[in-house]
Parts: structure tokens; C-alpha cells; sequence
């Protein structure tokens, strides 16, 4: 029989972006289907039971009971927790297997994951072992960078050299394109938890109250800019924690200066290393990414005055992905139907 007669009875084929914020799931002919943060709260004793997934778990954050843990089991990027993933994964696997289909699920899934470049082969055969262990029938690895590039339809075969910048939730990659693979590519571990902490010790040294990563993320959103040109929907906002001098509730009031103020010692990391990516690019690709512009993509990328701070720095344009926190996930999920390329940029055995 033709092999698409049994891809009838199999399960929605998957993309998956593994981030260290959220995981994000497309099935074929279905689109994005899950959003979920990347937190699981379970009990704390060994094997202990599975208490909330995703966003359930990540409200618990910093409210925990003694009997309770929530993991964010994926670090700059990386599995850190594989149990806590695994979990993570299976749960959702199954959501889809719920999802609504034409046709009865008989097989896994064929999977294709996003991977750091910067991750080992130990790394990256876990994120592979993750995946068969949820039911994925078959597993294919994409560095992160090539799929975004793919998600953004950029012609990734030409000779043409495109510039992508991610800045995600844990980790922060750049990396040069050329006809189908990776020219240059730079690693920080610097991403929107990162610029969570960052405000979380601005207001403790300014201050002298803690707050926790909830109320740092809703000042962020509210305020957060890395430029000062760029426009915030607030001028301040008012912010309760815990004064460290007396140990009792305290308020204060922020201005949005100051979550700049906080920001960019960061941000600064992230334009430094672009720089430095740049001055190391072949003179003919930089002609290439001059007429172009930078691409800019991953959820911290949404963070106002991103594309004025680089402009100002490397004096060339800036493109704004379209929905940027997608683009790795939708890049997976485009190389599902092409299997011609996909064959071309995958990783085999967690090498090229």
C-alpha cells in the first residue's frame, strides 16, 4: 500500500519550539494549536504527581504550598529537567491527539523540534528522546535560526546572506544564512527572564523592595523600552513588594526611564555581540544584509525601541517579524510539507 494511505490514520504531523518561556505546537493543516508556558507544578516528594501544566502551573509561580514545586524545566534553551519536560510534552501531545481530525488516529506523529545551534549532541538527542517518548513516531532536529528563517519565507537557498536576530525567552541567537545553511552564529544567555531579573534588581539596590518575576514581567509590558524614543502605553505605574529594611508590604511608584534603566545594560550585550557578528561577515554578504535589513524575531523582540536601539547601532534597517514569537514554530511547521528541504537542513544523529 502507498505510504500516504497510512498518513491518513496518523496523527496531526507536529512543529515544536521547545522554549525556555513557552512551548508552541503547529499541526499540519491546523496551525498554531497550543501556546503554553514551559512550567509544571508537581508535588515534591519522588514521583511525585502532576499538580498544574503550562499556564495553571505558571500562576502558582511564587505562591507555591510546601508540597508544591513548579519547574520551568527548559534553561537558555536547553533541557535542564528531562522528567519535568517530558511530562510537559506528553500532556500537550495528548491535547492534540483530542484536537478534532478527518481522519482516525492510529500512529504517532512525525515530529519536527527546534534546537539551539549552541546545544550539544547530548542536548539535542534529549530533545529528540523527549519527543519519542511522548508518541512521536519519527523525529527530525532544525537549528532554531534556520527555521525561523524558513517561517519568515526568506530564500534560504540564494546566495544571499540574511541576518536574523532571535531574542527569546532565555537565550538570544544570531545567525548569518547562506545558500541553505549557517555562515556565522553567536550565543547569549540573555532573554526576557533575564530582563525580568534585571528590574527585580534594580528595585531591590534603588529601592529596597523585592518583588517577585510577575510583578517584574507586568512592569515590563507596561513600561519596558530599550530606547527612549520608543512609546509606552504608560508614563509609570505603581508597584507593590516587600520592603527589606522593615519586611512590610510597600508601594512605589516607577517611571519608565527606570525600567530602561534597567534594561539596557542587556540590551547593550545584545547589540555589542551583533556588532561583532557583523564585523566578522564575509564583505560580500554584508551587501547582501545592508540591502536587506536585520530580521528580527522571538518574544522579547516585541519589547518597544528594539528596532530603533539596533538601528541607531549598526546604522542599518530593521524588519519586525509578524507575530515574532512564532516564527521558529511556523518554520517547522512549513518544512513538514517540504521534505525536499527539509532533507537538506536537518540534523542527523544531532549533527550535520
Amino acid at each position: 500500500m502507498p505510504a500516504n494511505f497510512f498518513a491518513k490514520f496518523s496523527d496531526f504531523n507536529l512543529g515544536v519550539d521547545l522554549g525556555s518561556s513557552f512551548v508552541k505546537i503547529f499541526a499540519q493543516g491546523k496551525g498554531v494549536l497550543f501556546f503554553e508556558p514551559t512550567a509544571i507544578a508537581r508535588q515534591k516528594k519522588k514521583g511525585g504527581q502532576i499538580v498544574a501544566v503550562g499556564k495553571r502551573a505558571q500562576v502558582i509561580i511564587g505562591k507555591e504550598p510546601i508540597r508544591i514545586e513548579v519547574v520551568e524545566p527548559v534553561e537558555h534553551g536547553v533541557i535542564a529537567d528531562f522528567d519535568a519536560t517530558l511530562d510537559l510534552v506528553k500532556y500537550l501531545f495528548s491535547l492534540v491527539r483530542q484536537t478534532p481530525g478527518k481522519w482516525l488516529r492510529l500512529f504517532g506523529p512525525q515530529v519536527i523540534a527546534g534546537v539551539s545551534c549552541q546545544a550539544t549532541e547530548v542536548e539535542r538527542r534529549a530533545v529528540k528522546a523527549v519527543m519519542l517518548k511522548s508518541g512521536a513516531q519519527e523525529v527530525f532536529l532544525i537549528e532554531k535560526p534556520m527555521a525561523s528563517a524558513v517561517g519568515l519565507e526568506l530564500p534560504i537557498d540564494s546566495s544571499a546572506g540574511s541576518l536574523l536576530l532571535d531574542i527569546g525567552g532565555g537565550t538570544t541567537e544570531m545567525a548569518i544564512i547562506c545558500l541553505g545553511g549557517i555562515v556565522l552564529h553567536r550565543f547569549l544567555p540573555i532573554g526576557g527572564k533575564q530582563f525580568d531579573e534585571s528590574i527585580i534588581s534594580f528595585l531591590r539596590l534603588k529601592y529596597g523592595v523585592l518583588i517577585g518575576r510577575a510583578t517584574a514581567e507586568n512592569a515590563k509590558k507596561q513600561l519596558g523600552s530599550v530606547s527612549s524614543r520608543a512609546l509606552t502605553p504608560r508614563a509609570q505605574v505603581v508597584i507593590r513588594g516587600r520592603d527589606l529594611g522593615s519586611g512590610l508590604p510597600k508601594s512605589i511608584r516607577i517611571k519608565k526611564g527606570e525600567i530602561m534603566e534597567a534594561l539596557l545594560p542587556n540590551a547593550q550585550k545584545i547589540t555589542l555581540a551583533l556588532k561583532e557578528i557583523l564585523e566578522e561577515t564575509p564583505a560580500e554578504l554584508v551587501d547582501d544584509i545592508l540591502k536587506k535589513g536585520i530580521y528580527l524575531t522571538g518574544g522579547s523582540a516585541q519589547l518597544p525601541g528594539w528596532e530603533t536601539l539596533i538601528a541607531e547601532e549598526t546604522k542599518m534597517s530593521v524588519v519586525l517579524a509578524q507575530k515574532p514569537q512564532e516564527t521558529v514554530v511556523r518554520g517547522c511547521g512549513s518544512l513538514l510539507k517540504d521534505k525536499k528541504l527539509l532533507n537538506r537542513v536537518k540534523l542527523v544523529a544531532g549533527l550535520r
